[in-house]
């Protein structure tokens, strides 16, 4: 009969360690997914709105507008019109998006994400 040097296999602690770790990185992926979805429809958004070839806004509200459009029509609804700044720097709009997104976890934990884009769009 051989004696075996090394133990072969997971201890029950051990597996439902593992269980847990990958029950727990499932609950973050799929609380932290559509947020991200959300935000690349925003970045969308706001790189539909400022690259356009054509396209030249007279005053920052028209920008603002543009964008507010495609958010509707995106279904965006964690930025708005309070996040959304346009400030005039030469022959350019500079678009700025800026917000949080705060959401609950697990009982009093909660994740809070701060997303922020940037782009350029041509002025009149």
């Amino acid at each position: 009969m051989k004696i075996h040097r090394y133990q072969q296999g997971g201890s029950l602690y051990t597996i439902i360690f593992i269980i847990l770790v990958a029950v727990m990185a499932g609950h973050t992926g799929f609380k932290l997914f559509p947020v991200y979805m959300e935000d690349w429809g925003i970045q969308a958004a706001i790189d539909g709105a400022t690259k356009e070839p054509d396209l030249q806004y007279s005053r920052p509200s028209d920008v603002q507008q543009a964008i507010l459009r495609r958010f509707g029509v995106n279904n965006i609804t964690r930025a708005s019109r309070d996040n959304i700044s346009v400030v005039r720097d030469g022959d350019y709009y500079k678009v700025n998006v800026e917000y949080e997104v705060r959401l609950p976890y697990m009982a009093n934990i909660s994740l809070v994400l701060d997303f922020a884009h940037e782009a350029e769009v041509r002025a009149r």
